[in-house]
């Protein structure tokens, strides 16, 4: 998978990837947005990094951009409390959480708590270098409330 999504952002034909609230994304302007947020995710190959925000483009970029540096997503459900997304960031051992501007303080509500580190997800505006690169292998953890309340991942 990180293969196939690699070679879209290293060669964007402009096709739309993501349409959000009458907006669309294309794969050139993803490869931009996911390359910025690349810089903000570094970290130690496949290592967990959490994404606190809602769906949209935020939360595609921050996906893309961890996958970019080579690391694994971990989605923080924004609408969830703040004990389980503790319990999510401490369980899987996350050293930082990529947060929409609208989640911020939650996000250092939990880096207090937690250690990690957080980076405001932004859009920037458009520019012309695309990824050339994937450093390891994307991934996803996804964590479930099961029966017992406490999420599992």
């Amino acid at each position: 998978m990180a293969e196939l999504i690699a070679k879209r952002l290293r060669d964007p034909d402009g096709r739309i990837l993501l349409q959000h609230e009458g907006h669309d994304l294309s794969d050139r302007l993803l490869s931009i947005w996911a390359r910025d947020v690349s810089e903000r995710a570094e970290g130690t190959p496949n290592s967990p990094a959490g994404i606190l925000a809602p769906s949209g483009f935020e939360f595609a970029a921050a996906l893309t951009g961890i996958w970019a540096a080579g690391r694994i997503a971990v989605p923080l459900q924004p609408a969830h409390p703040i004990e389980e997304l503790q319990y999510v960031v401490q369980d899987t051992g996350m050293d930082l959480i990529l947060a929409h501007p609208r989640e911020l303080a939650r996000a250092h509500e939990l880096a207090r708590v937690t250690g990690a580190r957080v980076a405001e997800v932004t859009l920037p505006e458009s520019r012309s270098e695309t990824i050339e690169t994937f450093s390891g292998d994307g991934a996803l953890i996804i964590y479930t409330s099961g029966t017992t309340s406490r999420p599992k991942g």
